[in-house]
């Protein structure tokens, strides 16, 4: 497992994961009252938990990054560690510690620590107010489009016998579906620009 204590400084994925093994302090920043530490813990596979990186580089929150390799073998123990890898035994698992509360908040999977995240730190969604439904909706059209294609590469990389049904076959009908989504996905931010909010990310 490696641990990198991030910058607030946007790095680029492979100048992060290309660092030898090294243990950082937790990083601290000052949200709205309160200081919050963060502990973003994720498989070293890109694209999974990298938009995640982004978003608390870009919103200068210092945290510390466990990067867990995949395929290690203590994962088969550590997946069943809910305080390692949430109630759900996966990643990427996000430890949000609000030390005016004294509370630790352990949020799990992608699409629920970007909408957290989100409502927690950007002045920009928390002044507009929009409305959370759409949100999740937007993001949630755009992630599993991403996943069903993803996992269907995953699995001919595995298994190169199944190479030419899912490239040949699947893969195309994926990319038309992920078109369509995407279509859908521009309505729905377009839908919030007019009410007069930004998009996600914007």
């Amino acid at each position: 497992r490696t641990l990198d204590t991030v910058s607030h400084r946007r790095r680029g994925w492979r100048e992060l994961h290309s660092q030898p093994d090294s243990f950082g302090q937790f990083g601290a920043r000052r949200v709205g009252s309160y200081v919050s530490m963060a502990t973003l813990r994720y498989f070293d596979c890109r694209g999974r938990a990298e938009p995640l990186c982004y978003m608390l580089e870009d919103w200068e929150v210092l945290y510390r990054a466990e990067v867990v390799q995949a395929g290690q073998p203590q994962w088969v123990d550590q997946r069943n560690m809910s305080s390692f890898a949430g109630p759900f035994g996966q990643l990427p698992v996000l430890e949000w510690e609000d030390k005016e509360n004294q509370e630790l908040r352990t949020v799990v999977q992608t699409i629920s620590i970007a909408q957290y995240l989100s409502f927690k730190v950007d002045p920009v969604l928390k002044d507009k107010g929009l409305d959370a439904e759409q949100i999740t909706k937007a993001l949630s059209y755009g992630c599993c489009a991403y996943e069903d294609l993803l996992l269907k590469i995953f699995d001919a990389v595995r298994d190169p016998n199944t190479a030419v049904r899912v490239f040949g076959v699947n893969v195309p009908k994926v990319l038309e579906r992920f078109n369509e989504l995407l279509s859908v996905m521009e309505e729905r931010v377009f839908d919030m620009q007019q009410a007069g909010g930004a998009p996600p990310g914007a």
